[in-house]
C-alpha cells in the first residue's frame, strides 16, 4: 500500500503532495507505516495561523468533508467548566476535525505565539506529522499492539495504561524524537477525543521521553 508519509532523520513527515484536501478526499486511510499495513483513524495537520487553519478546514469541506468537532479553541470551546479543561494554556490550540470518506483529518494551529504548537511549527515545519492515530479493534489486544510498536519501532507508551471512558479507548505512544502515534479503539461515534480522556492524553504527550513498562 502506498504511504503519504516519509521518514527524515527518524521523524515522520507528510510527502509534499499528500497534504491537500483533494488527497484526503481520495485517500483510503490505509497505508504502510514503517513497513506495517495499518488503518489510520485520524491524522493531525498543523497550520501556522488562524487564516491558514480556516482556509484548510473550508477546503476539506468543499472536497466533501463533514465537520465533526469544532472549529474552536481547544479545550476552552470543547470541555468548558470541566476539570479536564484545566490544561496549561501552553497546550491550547485551535482545532477542527473533518470526516472524509475513509477517515478523519484534524486541523490544528497555535493559540498564541511561542506556545507548544508554535514552537513545534518553528522547529519542524508545516509538513511534520504532529501525530496520527491507528485504529485497533477489540479483537486485537491493545497492550500487545503497544508492545509491538515499542519493540519494532521504538514507540513506547507515554502512560502506564490506556484511557477508556466507554466511548474511546486511547493510548499515546512516543518515540525518542517526541513524535506521537496513538492507538485508538472506537466504541461509538467519530470524535477524536472525549473530555474524560483528554487531560490524561495531553499530559502524557508532554511526559518525560522515556519508556513506560507494559505489564
Amino acid at each position: 500500500m502506498a504511504t503519504p508519509f516519509e521518514q527524515v532523520g527518524g521523524l515522520l513527515f507528510y510527502r509534499p503532495h499528500c497534504r491537500s484536501a483533494g488527497f484526503f478526499r481520495d485517500w483510503s486511510f490505509c497505508c504502510e507505516l514503517f513497513g506495517d499495513a495499518v488503518e489510520i483513524d485520524h491524522i493531525v495537520v498543523l497550520k501556522p495561523d488562524r487564516p491558514a487553519f480556516e482556509q484548510f478546514v473550508g477546503a476539506l469541506q468543499a472536497a466533501g468533508g463533514r465537520l465533526c468537532e469544532g472549529p474552536g479553541l481547544f479545550p476552552e470551546d470543547f470541555c468548558q467548566g470541566r476539570p479536564q479543561a484545566r490544561l496549561d494554556t501552553d497546550l491550547w490550540f485551535h482545532m477542527a476535525s473533518v470526516a472524509m470518506a475513509s477517515g478523519l483529518v484534524v486541523v490544528a494551529c497555535p493559540h498564541r505565539p511561542a506556545d507548544q504548537h508554535a514552537r513545534l511549527m518553528q522547529l519542524r515545519g508545516e509538513h511534520h506529522v504532529h501525530h496520527l492515530a491507528i485504529r485497533t479493534t477489540p479483537h486485537r489486544d491493545m497492550r500487545a499492539a503497544a508492545l509491538y510498536w515499542g519493540l519494532q519501532h521504538r514507540f513506547w507508551p507515554r502512560s502506564p495504561d490506556p484511557v477508556d471512558d466507554g466511548v474511546l479507548r486511547q493510548w499515546f505512544l512516543g518515540n525518542p524524537d517526541g513524535q506521537i502515534v496513538e492507538l485508538i479503539e472506537r466504541h461509538s461515534g467519530l470524535d477524536t477525543f472525549t473530555c474524560h480522556n483528554i487531560e490524561a492524553l495531553r499530559h502524557s504527550e508532554i511526559a518525560p521521553r522515556q519508556s513506560t513498562p507494559i505489564n
